[in-house]
């Protein structure tokens, strides 16, 4: 069974991550994203045909999702799994200061990557504890 706490700091996530969209949107999606493009024309390449390479994303996207929830059904410690798995997505959230100080100037997505950034040591740190409590 999940806590109150972790079940609000998902909600917290949901909202955070469409507000994240939506300042990328609205400030320079392109700008945000070219280096995703970047990486993803690369990982095509290694296939002879480029659906391949969002098939394979697409799958470990959804294997990791539904890893988590399987965490969260299975109870105990392994609930900790999937805020640890958000911590750890939410921490490289990072990137957008990271960018901003680079280029001395606001990269889109930079506020709401603070936040997420923020939301990300919350999560590792919840799941730190319910590891334990689990482990004791």
């Amino acid at each position: 069974m999940t806590t109150p706490k972790l079940q609000n700091l998902f909600l917290i996530a949901i909202a955070l991550g469409l507000l994240h969209v939506l300042e990328q949107l609205l400030y320079g999606f392109e700008v945000a994203f070219a280096g995703v493009q970047e990486g993803f024309i690369n990982l095509q390449s290694l296939f002879d045909n480029p659906d391949k390479a969002f098939l394979v994303v697409a799958t470990i996207l959804l294997v990791l999702w539904m890893t988590t929830i399987y965490s969260l059904l299975r109870g105990g410690k392994w609930r900790g799994v999937a805020p640890l798995v958000f911590g750890l997505i939410y921490l490289s959230e990072i990137h957008h200061l990271i960018n901003t100080i680079e280029i001395q100037a606001y990269f889109p997505g930079m506020i709401t990557g603070i936040l997420m950034f923020l939301l990300g040591i919350i999560f590792f740190k919840e799941s730190i504890k319910i590891f334990g409590r689990a482990s004791s």
